[in-house]
């Protein structure tokens, strides 16, 4: 029982760090996405 354990621990881990990984990084995306798309905006009003 505790080798199951250990090895469902052993898998839960990466699997977890993985998701939250890409959590980070898509809404690091989005927030890069808004940045670029407002820059575009601001600079078409200014007429750059």
């Amino acid at each position: 029982m505790e080798i199951i354990s250990l090895d469902n621990a052993i898998w839960l881990l990466p699997v977890s760090v993985v998701s939250i990984t890409i959590f980070f990084s898509l809404r690091l995306l989005v927030q890069l996405i808004n940045q670029v798309l407002l820059l575009n905006i601001e600079s078409d009003e200014f007429g750059l």
